[in-house]
């Protein structure tokens, strides 16, 4: 019942049915029950019906699921053609599925339905220029007309958080300018920087706005507050701080995690390539994965194609040192091409051994270990 699908609503008197559809079957059954109990179904017909026999002689039934929830009119509209008849036999009012035309509530009849369904007036702001956006009774109508889940626009209006998708919501007889003025007061801009280069990107009042501005994924959001918070350092390629708690210093210092300038010298030689100011001009300029780089500057690993990487403030030749000779194989090895005898080269890493001849590293390292003769057209000997 949770499925798609297509329902009628049967009249077990006199067979008289109302047809619909829904994403949740389950759900839009418990809605109708609801709505008619409550004596405010927007279909006169059968909630006149409901009035007259009660719930024990009515039934709802699934005519027919439909995984495809975009066929769901289409499939609708099948069993309306077959159904429809002016309220003869079937209730529908409207012959077009997902149309309301034919059919018109007045602003009373809107309104009584809204209140028994706990609902009562409300006004919607816009917070980046205090805008008075519209007057609502119906939170599900907002919701659509904002593209904003019902539910946080209820979570406003409850005070359990003062905005939501950069709107403010106050209900009508709530509402007072020093209220409206007090929940601006709480908003904390916030400024957002490349963490790269620390330039300035832009600036924000919520972080949905952000979000939508960045096309960050919305499940973003909750990482962004935790960056506010100084819980976590970065979303994507951004760092995010408070406009208050702004400073230069601060700013270098979340920048300073991710763009720490570094030298890089060749593992194998000690020769010096650069000093680079950050991960990503450095991947630009010697193709290396950024991570392999992060990883070697963190010390999480030794050298990465060939490449060891040091923080300039870390630096030192015996650093240096070290690291080349934990990082170099602690033997060399010849290869020879196993069908003339050729030497092909002297090697002292199996891994850039590896890349260069185009092989497995696992085959090099089981023909070293005499696990294997031989590796593709090759042999390896150890150099005593």
């Amino acid at each position: 019942m949770n499925k798609s699908g297509i329902y009628k609503i049967v009249n077990l008197v006199n067979n008289k049915i109302y047809v619909g559809s829904s994403i949740n079957l389950n759900k839009r059954e418990k809605d109708h029950f609801k709505d008619l109990n409550g004596n405010y179904h927007r279909n006169r017909y059968l909630q006149n019906a409901w009035n007259k026999y009660g719930l024990d002689n009515f039934k709802f039934e699934v005519l027919e699921h439909v995984k495809d929830e975009s066929k769901l009119l289409e499939k609708e509209q099948y069993y309306l053609d077959i159904y429809f008849d002016n309220q003869k036999c079937c209730y529908n009012i409207c012959p077009t599925a997902g149309s309301s035309f034919g059919v018109k509530f007045s602003d009373e009849i809107k309104l009584k339905s809204s209140i028994v369904r706990g609902g009562k007036p409300f006004y919607a702001f816009k917070i980046k220029d205090r805008e008075l956006i519209g007057e609502w009774i119906n939170q599900g109508e907002c919701g659509r007309y904002l593209n904003i889940n019902s539910k946080d626009i209820n979570n406003c209006l409850k005070n359990k958080r003062d905005t939501t998708h950069g709107y403010i919501f106050i209900y009508k007889d709530e509402y007072s300018e020093q209220k409206l003025n007090e929940i601006y007061n709480k908003i904390n801009p916030f400024l957002v920087f490349d963490k790269y280069t620390g330039d300035f990107i832009s600036k924000h009042d919520t972080i949905m706005e952000c979000i939508i501005d960045l096309k960050l994924n919305r499940g973003s959001h909750g990482n962004i507050g935790l960056c506010l918070r100084n819980k976590q350092y970065s979303v994507s390629d951004y760092v995010f701080i408070y406009e208050d708690e702004y400073t230069d210093e601060k700013l270098k210092e979340l920048c300073d995690l991710y763009n720490k300038t570094f030298y890089v010298y060749r593992k194998n030689n000690g020769e010096f390539i650069g000093e680079f100011e950050s991960q990503l001009s450095c991947v630009e300029e010697l193709n290396i994965n950024k991570g392999h780089i992060s990883n070697c500057l963190n010390g999480n690993r030794r050298s990465t194609d060939g490449f060891i990487f040091i923080y300039v403030k870390d630096f030192s030749e015996e650093k240096l040192n070290e690291i080349r000779n934990k990082s170099l194989c602690s033997f060399q090895f010849e290869v020879y091409n196993k069908n003339t005898n050729e030497l092909i080269g002297i090697y002292d890493n199996q891994l850039e051994c590896a890349r260069e001849l185009e092989i497995n590293h696992a085959c090099v390292n089981n023909c070293l270990n005499g696990k294997s003769k031989y590796a593709k057209d090759y042999i390896f000997k150890k150099i005593a």
